[in-house]
């Protein structure tokens, strides 16, 4: 499996820094083994990061601008990366600036969003924090890139249209429980075109894993600020 290196972003997306794609191809997938093991203990359920992974098809990591901005994308600092081991994905890790370093900021162990990232190398990566959720943006379509995005975006839809109602659900969570809230567990409007027999119970059971967030993920520092 091929490294995407610096070009992981392809067109449409901002390249990947040299220091970024380094980091991810030496000592990050390391880190990942070790914290990992260090916290799962006696927990059976614990996602396994054991044996030599490594980090392939990075993307800096953007996510959507207010309705009232002039560009629709931004960077919020971060940089995501499928792990893999044995030529198996078996989740993603993220990484992120600090002090001039590039550090280790989380994994988790979602497969979905990892097998996007290696099977669309020209797409841009948006985040959805509030509900767990990743897109792929090619140019012309978003499209879910893990399980709780289909709660939001069940199929490919303009990028102005998922835009309007991702701001429109996470500014009116914010009316409803205040400034500091996290907001927008709970999506109205689900966007995009849904072929035949996707409906019904796969959207309904997606929404339960946005709620609940079901994927196995270890933080290791406070969610960074965006940048420009």
């Amino acid at each position: 499996m091929a490294f995407a290196g610096s070009s992981g972003d392809g067109e449409f997306g901002q390249l990947v820094p040299a220091d970024v794609v380094q980091a991810l191809s030496s000592d990050i997938p390391e880190q990942v083994r070790l914290t990992a093991a260090e916290f799962a203990g006696d927990d059976s359920g614990s996602p396994d990061f054991s044996g030599q992974l490594a980090a392939v098809s990075p993307r800096t990591v953007s996510t959507f601008e207010p309705a009232t901005a002039d560009t629709a994308l931004i960077a919020n600092g971060e940089w995501t990366a499928a792990l893999v081991r044995g030529g198996e994905v078996v989740g993603t890790v993220t990484v992120w600036r600090q002090n001039g370093q590039v550090e280790l900021n989380g994994y988790d162990d979602d497969v979905t969003l990892g097998q996007a990232l290696v099977e669309s190398s020209a797409a841009v990566l948006i985040s959805d924090a509030p509900i767990g959720a990743y897109y792929l943006y090619d140019g012309a379509v978003v499209t879910p890139a893990n399980e709780p995005a289909h709660a939001q975006v069940a199929g490919p839809a303009p990028l102005s249209e998922v835009r309007q109602v991702v701001n429109e659900r996470n500014a009116a969570a914010g009316a409803e429980s205040g400034p500091d809230s996290v907001g927008g567990m709970r999506p109205t409007e689900v966007v995009g075109d849904v072929g035949p027999g996707e409906a019904g119970g796969t959207v309904v059971g997606v929404v339960c894993l946005a709620v609940g967030l079901g994927l196995l993920s270890f933080w290791l520092l406070r969610r960074p600020r965006r940048v420009a």
